[in-house]
């Protein structure tokens, strides 16, 4: 894989998260269509976050540390490829049946430990949906490590769509459901789409030449070496989960409804992360652990290098721009049914509180696939564990000032001293540092990024000025804002001769 052809890979992956991201919001627009931000929702947001928070974290670090060993098989021994991922897949399963029981049978422990502070009702209610949740994540457990075989592969196409069965199903039991009913609902639709979604990856390993085998050994060399280095990995989510539950506990202590405040607002947040940053940082992981295996770490400083090219020159400005629109956004997605002009305010706040990270976010995510490809997994742990002090130190102190607003500003301050010293890390004890041209695009996209807020920022005063208030009318506004903020932003770019910038532009026109 050269650096220089990942361009269309990365294309055809961003189109399927965005498919897939606005799949996700379906989730969002049906619950708060449905039940707005209330008891209810609260207990569904919380149930149906339990593979996330549980189930995703452990399962993402199994597929993490599959890819890097996998690269490394495949350069020793071909003929043990399949043996490693069948020996994964039957390994990850058997534990994720035991914690499933565990759930099932003891629900109320895992929602109280989710978010202690919600009512007895909203309690029993998440406890009857957690139940169908955690039988539908078992098959989570293969899909996983299939996600992990077809990434080492260098097929990326279903992974960039693996939650959009998910997302589509989940959407469409909230629509259908009834207060009375909205347990089976979700526990049926979550049930058939993760096994849907199982499914799509078990058909498209088994093209790829994958073939299970009934196996399973503790005692072979790179099995021993997979878990060894899956513990870190899984440590450091681990503690995003914990942060992730703290949060909750505070929401749940604030005013009915909070909890998915939070929710929508990250999720709205993370959207452009996930769309432009994942689809980076994922494929360029691949040849990262490449570089690593082959112990180049020119070629390493070079990926790492053009992974910050393309995340400052997509991300900045995506940023900036749903900051900038950030009621409008939240209006259009959600301003419907039972959510109500507080709910969209407060989760406006919200979403310009947690963007003020996700700068942060992008980056980190980029150095943290750069340390996982060198196998420092236990640095990626230690710099979680500060990253969560600093969100648990900042939760008190925004909790009881701001409210939910201080939670998200929280987060965010938490990410940015995270990924700062992440930089430092690399730099200091690696060497590993970006070069002279991505310095100068990083400088170059602050200044076209400025003048693209100033210009958007007048455009939209001149637009609520003129009194615009239909979501038709909002979104046409929306639309043209957002061309003509893209148009100053690549001219300026243009006009500053931006090395990168106009490289990119030549090789999207076909001109090199």
């Amino acid at each position: 894989m050269q650096v220089n052809n990942l361009g269309k890979g990365v294309l055809l992956f961003t189109i399927g998260m965005l498919v897939t991201k606005l799949s996700s919001f379906f989730v969002n627009i049906a619950l708060t269509w449905k039940y707005g931000t209330g008891d209810i929702s609260d207990a569904i947001v919380v149930a149906i976050s339990i593979p996330t928070i549980i189930f995703a974290g452990f399962i993402s670090a199994v597929a993490t540390c599959l890819v890097t060993l996998y690269k490394e098989v495949d350069l020793i021994n071909k003929s043990e490829r399949n043996k490693l991922v069948s020996y994964t897949f039957n390994g990850l399963s058997l534990i994720v049946v035991f914690i499933s029981a565990f759930i099932f049978i003891k629900p109320e422990l895992v929602i109280v430990f989710l978010a202690s502070g919600i009512n007895e009702s909203s309690i029993q209610l998440a406890a009857k949906i957690t139940r169908g949740v955690a039988v539908a994540c078992i098959f989570s457990a293969g899909t996983g490590v299939l996600q992990g075989y077809l990434q080492a592969n260098e097929k990326f196409r279903l992974v960039s769509i693996s939650a959009l069965p998910v997302n589509l199903v989940l959407s469409l039991c909230i629509a259908f459901s009834q207060e009375e009913s909205v347990a089976a609902w979700i526990c049926v639709g979550t049930a058939l789409a993760y096994l849907l979604q199982f499914v799509f990856f078990g058909v498209s390993s088994y093209r790829q030449g994958y073939r299970w085998q009934p196996a399973l050994s503790l005692k072979d060399k790179y099995i021993k070496k997979l878990w060894i280095a899956v513990m870190p990995v899984f440590a450091s989510i681990l503690l995003y989960d914990i942060n992730s539950i703290i949060d909750k506990n505070f929401a749940s202590y604030l005013e009915t409804g909070t909890i998915s405040v939070l929710e929508y607002s990250y999720k709205v947040a993370g959207a452009a992360q996930g769309i432009l940053a994942y689809p980076i940082t994922t494929i360029l992981y691949t040849k990262l652990a490449e570089d690593s295996s082959k112990e180049d770490m020119d070629s390493l400083r070079n990926t790492m290098s053009f992974g910050i090219d393309q995340l400052t020159l997509f991300m900045v400005p995506a940023i900036t721009m749903l900051g900038l629109l950030a009621n409008w956004v939240i209006e259009i997605l959600f301003g419907r049914g039972n959510f109500d002009l507080y709910a969209i305010q407060r989760t406006a706040g919200c979403l310009i509180a947690y963007l003020i990270g996700m700068y942060a976010v992008s980056y980190r995510a980029m150095l943290e696939k750069v340390l996982y490809s060198l196998g420092r997994t236990k640095e990626v742990y230690f710099n979680v564990l500060i990253t969560v002090i600093i969100n648990i130190a900042m939760d008190f102190i925004g909790y009881s000032i701001w409210g939910c607003y201080g939670l998200a500003l929280a987060t965010s301050v938490a990410m940015i001293a995270s990924t700062i010293y992440m930089w430092i890390l690399l730099a200091k004890k690696y060497n590993i540092k970006v070069n002279q041209t991505t310095r100068k695009t990083i400088k170059n996209v602050m200044i076209a990024t400025i003048i693209m807020s100033i210009s958007i920022l007048i455009i939209k005063t001149g637009v609520e000025r003129m009194g615009v208030s239909s979501p038709m009318l909002k979104i046409a506004a929306m639309i043209i804002i957002v061309a003509v903020g893209l148009l100053i932003y690549i001219g300026t770019l243009i006009l500053k001769k931006d090395t990168y910038a106009v490289s990119f532009i030549k090789r999207l026109l076909h001109r090199e």
